[in-house]
């Protein structure tokens, strides 16, 4: 490959420990954590899975709204809620092109999964345990049903 992944900087753990081997494991899961986006939220970058909570709480509100004016739904009011439900519609497309383009990338790198034998090996993980890339496809590999 002829550029650096996520997936790549595994080989951290091996390195940047100090006196135990131990501390390898600190580092992976730390590294782990960063990938998976469990902390950027606190580093101000984008946190995966931000926007479906966000547009399930506009989608309360939208619903209250239309549950109050129920017994005098104007026009008016069907317009200006069909308008905030399609102004959500874009923010959801993009996170779901985010997470199909983020699952086949990480597909193409630990090897594609649909023929369910996990943990497949690829040129690129050779260095890899099976179990290690079990455990990156189920902390890094978006679910697009989740959220």
């Amino acid at each position: 490959a002829d550029e650096v992944s996520e997936i790549d900087l595994l080989l951290l753990q091996h390195v940047f420990w100090e006196k135990e081997p131990e501390q390898g494991a600190i580092v992976r899961e730390w590294l782990l954590d960063r990938f998976s986006g469990a902390s950027a939220g606190a580093e101000g970058r984008h946190f995966e899975g931000e926007v479906v909570p966000q547009v399930q709480l506009l989608l309360e509100g939208v619903k209250k709204r239309l549950r109050r004016k129920a017994t005098a739904l104007s026009q008016a009011a069907v317009v200006e809620n069909q308008g905030h439900l399609r102004a959500l519609r874009a923010p959801l497309e993009e996170e779901l092109r985010t997470r199909r383009a983020r699952r086949a990338a990480l597909d193409a790198q630990l090897g594609d999964d649909s023929t369910g034998s996990k943990g497949g090996q690829t040129l690129r993980t050779f260095w890899l345990e099976k179990g290690d890339i079990e455990e990156v496809r189920e902390r890094l590999v978006p679910s697009l049903a989740s959220g």
